[in-house]
């Protein structure tokens, strides 16, 4: 633990700024641990704050310890509770270490404060090695899943996780014996998951495979589709099984940290992806593009394909930080009769061959198993401004017959 962390949320508390603390303590929490946990069991808190609901859990019974980095919170809250099957503790659960082992583990709002897979898993991990045998963890998350208004979410900063996430996280170490979608707390009103997982007897493998087999068995992918709204391919992929969240705004990696996407497609989206957020997407982001890559990248590829007489086809790739760039996963080549072609028609049967070809690739892209190769050297790459200067090609915009771009392209 960082001093400026600890300093950070020390702070916060003593400036009363924890927008996450309840006076209340959590509803259903005494039906929870009823049915899993039997009175008189050692529980760990971790992430106390307060103390509201570690001291609603002992006055049922249970004898608890409660933590929090924050010695600030951990001084407001001996002070306002005492009971004799309490005690509270200023620890950092990262690095703690305890003498004896607990029966349940019991978290509000720690595992979803981390922002990479990674550190679910590790977390995870962690709270394995504090249990006996047999034990529960009772874990509530915020949920990214839920259908809240998009823009609430962005502006209300609360951490969230997809059910996708939570699953990669606690398959490998416990049980899932139940999760609901449910309200985070009585004052603090978003929604999240409540889950209930049981230890191991052995512990899976963490590695790739089990990661990627994980996430291919899971319909509900969480899908950050980056494009007009009117695009067929949202709805094909809602009635997959999959949610998704459909934007043309810029993105930041701050809404990313909120919303825990697995997924992010780009198709027909004009805007720069910033490398920022594309480091949150590793093999998981990828752009349908209607050229024949390396050839017309960027702007107006169906354009200036005839201008150039260049190959047409249809690309879909990995993103990276440049413009159409990145490593190839399929791609198609399509033939035009350019006698009765306009623009618009071409443009037309292009995107019906890359919605084609993504549906019949997009299991294997999910499962990380589709192929993937470099761009061929050499192509082009076009702006929108590149095109001004040919705008008198068209005359009848983009339904001119694509015949007089060939024209103008022999010339």
């Amino acid at each position: 633990m960082n001093n400026q962390r600890e300093k950070n949320w020390n702070l916060r508390y003593l400036n009363s700024d924890t927008p996450w603390e309840d006076s209340k303590p959590k509803y259903g929490l005494k039906d929870i641990f009823s049915r899993y946990c039997q009175r008189g069991t050692r529980v760990l808190e971790i992430g106390c704050g307060l103390g509201t609901n570690a001291h609603f859990l002992a006055k049922l019974g249970y004898n608890v310890s409660a933590i929090d980095i924050s010695q600030k919170a951990i001084e407001l809250a001996s002070n306002k509770f005492v009971h004799k099957n309490l005690e509270f503790l200023c620890q950092d659960f990262s690095n703690a270490e305890f003498k004896r082992k607990f029966d349940v583990v019991f978290d509000k709002g720690c595992m979803h404060s981390y922002t990479q897979q990674e550190s679910y898993n590790k977390f995870a991990e962690s709270v394995s090695r504090v249990l006996t045998e047999d034990g529960v963890w009772i874990n509530i998350s915020g949920n990214a899943d839920n259908p809240d208004n998009l823009e609430k979410r962005r502006l209300d900063e609360y951490p969230r996780m997809s059910l996708t996430a939570i699953a990669l996280a606690i398959e490998p170490f416990f049980e899932i014996q139940e999760i609901k979608n449910t309200r985070y707390g009585e004052e603090v009103n978003f929604m999240a998951w409540t889950g209930v997982f049981k230890k191991r007897n052995f512990f899976l493998p963490v590695n790739q495979e089990l990661n990627q087999f994980m996430a291919a068995k899971k319909q509900n992918f969480k899908i950050l589709f980056l494009g007009p709204e009117e695009m067929p391919l949202i709805n094909w992929l809602r009635k997959q099984g999959n949610n998704v969240i459909q934007t043309t705004d810029k993105i930041s990696v701050g809404f990313l940290q909120q919303e825990n996407f697995d997924f992010l497609i780009s198709y027909g989206y004009r805007h720069i992806i910033k490398k920022t957020v594309l480091d949150k997407f590793p093999s998981r982001a990828i752009n349908l593009h209607i050229s024949y890559l390396p050839f017309n990248r960027g702007a107006d590829p169906n354009f200036w394909s005839f201008i150039e007489n260049s190959p047409k086809g249809v690309t879909i790739h990995y993103l990276d930080e440049g413009v159409d760039t990145g490593d190839i996963i399929v791609q198609k080549k399509v033939n035009f009769d350019s006698d009765g072609e306009t623009l618009a028609t071409t443009y037309q049967k292009l995107h019906q061959e890359i919605q084609i070809l993504f549906k019949n690739n997009w299991l294997d892209i999910k499962k990380g198993t589709c192929n993937r190769f470099k761009q061929a050297s050499g192509g082009s790459e076009h702006k929108i401004k590149d095109r001004q200067k040919l705008e008198f090609l068209l005359e009848n915009g983009w339904n001119t017959p694509v015949k007089i771009l060939q024209e103008f392209s022999n010339q």
